[in-house]
């Protein structure tokens, strides 16, 4: 079984800020590293290697996002298989490196830029238990939506989103491709619940503040399966 697995795999390349990304197994590497390349047919990089950040090799890649001009990375790492993720950022381009801001607590989380380039949404639990390796038992509850603003502390992060009264939803959050809104879906465990908040962050005068993204949109329909916005022209 090993040797059948043991063969190189690519990933189908995307272009973020004008740049070529694709990822790459050579055959049996833990983790999938992802490379860069400034044109299709052009020297290809590093850009993200899961399998140099442990000697066991048990860290994975766990959902990533570009902002939108493609010069800031957020990205989640998880070890040894837990739902728990760790959000890290870097610059990308020629002179790429990392940045020293560090999200944690995360889990089952959206990871979403505004198109100002200046922060992401993301989702993070309440801290209730000194274990976030996979082995705590404790239920997951009271999920938040925070907004982090690039190069500020975690603890300044804005809280836009919590339903105290629904302990169990989970909020998952989507800028449109407009820039314009943002969409808040929610499910409980597997199951989609039938409600639908937005925000219109034009209207927002003094910027993202806590508890902005409080907006529901009546529905009298069955599940919501996702949504669309204004078309954005592709590279």
């Amino acid at each position: 079984m090993t040797e059948l697995w043991d063969y190189p795999k690519y990933g189908c390349p995307f272009k973020r800020g004008g740049v070529y990304y694709y990822f790459y197994n050579s055959g049996l590497q833990n983790q999938s590293v992802l490379y860069c390349k400034e044109t299709i047919d052009g020297e290809a990089k590093v850009f993200l290697d899961p399998n140099a950040l442990s000697e066991e090799g048990n860290i994975s890649l766990r959902g990533y996002a570009f902002s939108e001009d493609g010069r800031s990375f957020a990205y989640g790492l998880s070890e040894s298989g837990s739902d728990w993720v760790t959000i890290h950022f870097k610059t990308t381009g020629a002179d790429t490196k990392d940045l020293p801001d560090t999200l944690k607590q995360v889990k089952f989380t959206s990871m979403d830029w505004t198109h100002d380039h200046k922060g992401i949404f993301y989702n993070r639990y309440p801290k209730t238990s000194d274990k976030s390796d996979g082995t705590e038992t404790d239920l997951n509850l009271n999920q938040k939506l925070y907004y982090h603003l690039l190069g500020t502390d975690q603890d300044e992060d804005i809280l836009c989103c919590e339903f105290i009264d629904n302990p169990k939803w989970m909020i998952g959050a989507e800028v449109s491709d407009c820039g314009r809104y943002v969409v808040l879906t929610i499910r409980q465990g597997c199951d989609p619940v039938n409600k639908l908040y937005y925000c219109d962050l034009h209207t927002l005068k003094d910027g993202i503040t806590d508890g902005s993204l409080i907006k529901e949109l009546p529905l009298d329909i069955g599940s919501i399966v996702g949504f669309s916005g204004k078309k954005k022209q592709t590279e």
